[in-house]
């Protein structure tokens, strides 16, 4: 069995809708962008929904609103708040490729700005 194959099925068997083993960080609801609307649950099930939500109006939204998600996801969500304007529309409407190409420089906000890309 490979590593992946190992991971995958740990993960099958002990990630649930509980997830008690890891302390969530609490979604702050009152700053969600463009009206979006968590479940009830817990944590980890309102972050998977998060993610979902970001990516479903990130697919149908302009550049700028593509730049105020992923500003949200990196600066209210994920804490980071150094990354200028022009970073932020880097992150938001550029190439996922292209931003992997960025290597390691700025890897803490442009992984949570491909999670809004594509959150699987």
């Amino acid at each position: 069995m490979s590593l992946e194959e190992a991971l995958f099925k740990l993960a099958k068997k002990t990630i649930d809708s509980n997830n008690d083993w890891y302390s969530w960080k609490k979604i702050d609801e009152t700053k969600l962008p463009f009206g979006i609307k968590l479940p009830e649950g817990n944590q980890y099930s309102k972050n998977v929904s998060l993610k979902l939500e970001l990516n479903e109006k990130w697919l149908v939204a302009t550049p700028a609103e593509k730049q105020i998600l992923t500003t949200y996801y990196i600066s209210s969500w994920g804490g980071i708040h150094t990354n200028s304007p022009e970073k932020l529309n880097l992150y938001a409407n550029t190439n996922p490729d292209k931003i992997i190409e960025l290597g390691k420089k700025g890897i803490a906000s442009w992984s949570k700005a491909l999670c809004v890309y594509e959150p699987e």
